[in-house]
């Protein structure tokens, strides 16, 4: 490889890391909108503070896990391209040290 390519692979690697950051930030948001409108139909219904702690959790999880259904193929793609481009990196350095 030369250090063109070196740097593109490098440059590559950013680029996939800051998409799985967004993807992840995507759904953190969905999970924080959840436990938050949870909290709220716990404060409707009257529900015990233990309810609404439970309603906080469900409303987490049910809002995110759609988006983690839909986004995580494009994530763990992301990743393994990552790791194949370290590692070719890697060895690289390697064989010219």
């Amino acid at each position: 490889m030369t250090n063109l390519e070196i740097q593109a692979a490098q440059n590559e690697i950013s680029t996939l890391q800051a998409e799985n950051r967004a993807i992840a930030l995507k759904i953190n948001a969905a999970t924080a909108v959840g436990s938050i409108l949870g909290l709220v139909y716990a404060n409707r219904q009257g529900v015990s503070n233990w309810g609404k702690v439970g309603y906080f959790f469900a409303g987490g999880t049910l809002v995110a896990f759609p988006f983690t259904l839909s986004y995580t193929d494009k994530q763990t793609k992301n990743t393994a391209k990552i790791e194949q481009l370290q590692w070719q990196l890697n060895h690289i350095s390697i064989a010219n040290y």
